[in-house]
């Protein structure tokens, strides 16, 4: 699929594509990581709920790079749109 993608990018003539192939294209590598090594993403997440001293500043930390994720994601449905 994601080879796919990058061809239908390079060969079509569709404006503001290259925002859509690289979005793709990374969530599908991300998916793929988190599918094929499940067990390191389930110790990375047991590790942020364990009651500790810093377990909230990681915890906001993921909030706040999920939230520009998603205001960067916003802005470019607007740029394409």
């Amino acid at each position: 699929m994601i080879a796919l993608t990058w061809y239908l990018h390079f060969t079509l003539d569709v404006p503001n594509s290259i925002y859509i192939t690289i979005l793709f294209s990374l969530t599908a590598i991300k998916a793929l990581t988190l599918l094929f090594d499940y067990g390191r993403f389930q110790k990375t997440v047991a590790g942020m709920l364990k009651k500790e001293k810093d377990r909230g500043r990681k915890i906001v930390l993921i909030d706040v790079g999920v939230y520009l994720l998603g205001v960067i994601i916003l802005v470019m449905v607007f740029m394409v749109y």
